[in-house]
């Protein structure tokens, strides 16, 4: 098979998709050596991005320069692929360029967009009309959609309509890099910087609305008011659009020397960050799967989380579970986890446990998988 990947959602900071569409790519490649990969890029990925060091005989990249999102993508998309000649279109996102005539496959990471657009400042009616029309023929004119929960799954066939069968689901992993690793001086220098506790609760991700960060702030407030412990909240994630609730909080409530928004940052010191806190709390309103959970099992730090959306599918009992919208549950959870050594020792092993389930190398089988499918019925048409 000749199979195109558009892997224009690669960034060169890391995101959701772009974390998917790079370890995804490196075990297709690494167990498939039969077929044949291109994949499409964006003209303004870095050089240096680490995708690039990524050789197989099988994989060409193409660089496409015509925008990932919106009419420009879906008219002229088909005009820059014509003429070449591919079996299978992998496109890991909703905006699938609906005039290509190649059996496609698309991957649906979760549908926050049509069911929660109050969580997206800067999406106006026009965008969300244009997204909810065009995941709508999307779903209905690819060949198999891959979703990455359960719960997306059943979220598409309420909301869509769509025939279950035509739907796979294919868990994500975590990136090899995250493991436990002991206290370093390179921890030292980063808390120094950022004047952050030697004890912390995390929280992972771009601060967007559905991450729920101020009733995790305060929780966090509960919590300290109630147990009386010097520790920090550590939040690290990029910005997003116009939405500064979480730091309008902080400062109307005096709350700076303690809740520490540090920011995008890279891979290493993310892992550093991750493997001295006292525990990950991701108490989202909405997640598709909820990498972040995966990461902290990996580098063996207990974990709270959401009752509700996909979350309780990624970390089954491996985690504490909160009502993400009544802070005294959260901090409830955060009290329990600083009072009893056994409860902490349990989650980790736990953890480890649940992240055996997880597999790059299966998801990247199970998604080659589809693919001949989908190539095997086009052939019969």
């Amino acid at each position: 098979m000749n199979i195109l990947f558009d892997g224009r959602l690669l960034l060169n900071s890391v995101s959701g998709i772009g974390y998917y569409i790079r370890n995804l790519l490196e075990k297709l490649v690494e167990i498939d050596p039969v077929n044949n990969y291109t994949v499409l890029l964006n003209n303004s990925l870095s050089n240096e991005h680490p995708f690039f060091k990524l050789k197989a005989p099988n994989l060409k990249i193409r660089i496409l320069d015509v925008p990932e999102f919106g009419m420009k993508n879906q008219v002229l998309f088909p005009l820059k692929v014509r003429g070449k000649s591919y079996d299978i279109f992998h496109y890991p996102h909703f905006d699938l360029p609906l005039l290509s005539r190649i059996p496609s496959v698309i991957t649906i990471h979760d549908l926050k967009y049509i069911l929660h657009p109050d969580f997206f400042s800067g999406s106006n009616f026009a965008k969300q009309f244009y997204i909810k029309n065009i995941m709508k023929i999307a779903l209905k004119k690819a060949h198999k959609i891959l979703t990455v929960s359960d719960t997306t799954k059943k979220d598409i066939i309420k909301y869509f309509r769509v025939e279950p069968e035509k739907i796979k689901t294919v868990h994500l992993s975590v990136d090899s890099k995250f493991k436990k690793m002991n206290k370093t001086g390179t921890l030292k220098q980063l808390l120094e910087q950022n004047r952050v506790s030697n004890d912390y609760f995390l929280c992972i991700g771009e601060r967007r609305p559905h991450k729920n960060l101020v009733r995790v702030i305060q929780a966090f407030e509960i919590y300290r008011n109630k147990t009386g412990v010097d520790e920090d909240l550590v939040i690290i994630g990029k910005p997003y659009s116009n939405y500064t609730e979480p730091e309008e909080y902080i400062e109307n409530n005096s709350l700076t020397e303690v809740v520490k928004i540090i920011g995008y940052v890279n891979d290493e010191e993310l892992l550093t960050y991750y493997n001295n806190c006292k525990a990950l709390v991701f108490a989202s309103l909405y997640e598709g799967f909820g990498i972040p959970v995966l990461e902290a099992f990996a580098c063996e730090v207990p974990v709270i989380i959401s009752n509700i959306g996909s979350l309780p599918e990624i970390a089954a009992q491996a985690a504490l579970k909160v009502n993400p919208h009544d802070p005294q549950d959260i901090a409830d959870a955060m009290q329990k986890i600083h009072q009893d050594p056994n409860l902490r020792r349990g989650l980790i092993q736990e953890g480890i446990n649940r992240l055996k389930k997880f597999n790059w190398q299966n998801s990247a089988a199970q998604t080659l998988a589809v693919y001949q499918e989908v190539y095997e019925n086009a052939s019969c048409i």
